[in-house]
């Protein structure tokens, strides 16, 4: 008999921005990047949209957290992988950026931080899974502010129904997207379920997804987020009538939390 305790698996599902002037291995006081380096909230929520579909794709670096480190005590591009960290879920990269990164305009510093931002996280990454980082960020970079994160699907003979949520640049809304699709003619129908300006907020009130007779069935997560979010917000479910989103003019009842 197998006594052997089963691990769980960890895969990346956040990336975030440091600075400090030295080197955090040799304890110099780090914190979010606003003094040394202004960096645009779109590298922001990139690297946002980037974990996230480094999470589906079962991306590992070891732990949950990628915090990247920006220091002028690194030569310009210099990768320093650090075993530092303050929590178990951390992992810590040091990268060598120039003071004069905020000469940049916008534009400029959002494809320094991103290019900065993979050459970190392949340098940690397994080489098997150099490519599924790859793929992730041509999504990304692609996609832009449209970009949809798949929560789940349904489908009958007739519809395929998919359950999705965006992640915006702050302060724009997030919103928790239904879509159908008439499998025969291949017309979609989509239609706003909830908006927040938190996208952790949409993501959590997106669950099972089912169809029901002529009915969308959308229920909240069974996690305890879920569960907060749900209670928060005094939503179990969402019912959208198939018909009514067909004509695009979507009949929504919101049921209450129980």
């Amino acid at each position: 008999m197998n006594t052997t305790p089963k691990t769980r698996s960890i895969f990346l599902e956040d990336i975030r921005y440091f600075e400090c002037e030295g080197l955090v291995d040799n304890g110099t006081y780090h914190h979010y990047t606003e003094k040394l380096y202004a960096v645009p909230k779109l590298a922001w929520v990139r690297a946002n949209r980037l974990a996230t579909f480094c999470y589906q794709a079962k991306v590992s670096i070891t732990k949950r957290s990628l915090y990247i480190c920006f220091t002028p005590a690194l030569a310009d591009g210099a990768v320093h992988p650090t075993d530092f960290r303050n929590e178990v879920w951390q992992r810590y990269v040091m990268y060598g950026l120039p003071l004069n990164f905020n000469e940049y305009n916008d534009e400029d510093k959002v494809k320094r931080i991103w290019s900065a931002t993979l050459a970190c996280l392949q340098a940690i990454a397994p080489p098997d899974q150099h490519k599924m980082i790859e793929a992730a960020a041509i999504t990304v970079e692609a996609g832009g502010e449209d970009l949809q994160f798949l929560l789940g699907s349904a489908k009958t003979k007739h519809y395929l129904a998919e359950l999705s949520y965006t992640i915006p640049t702050w302060p724009n809304m997030a919103y928790l997207l239904l879509t159908l699709t008439d499998r025969t003619s291949l017309v979609k129908s989509t239609c706003v379920l909830f908006e927040s300006k938190l996208y952790d907020e949409c993501s959590f009130l997106g669950g099972k997804i089912k169809i029901v007779d002529d009915n969308i069935i959308v229920s909240t997560k069974a996690s305890s987020d879920g569960q907060y979010y749900a209670q928060k917000n005094n939503v179990s479910s969402f019912v959208v009538a198939i018909n009514s989103l067909i004509k695009g003019e979507a009949v929504i009842t919101t049921n209450p939390y129980q």
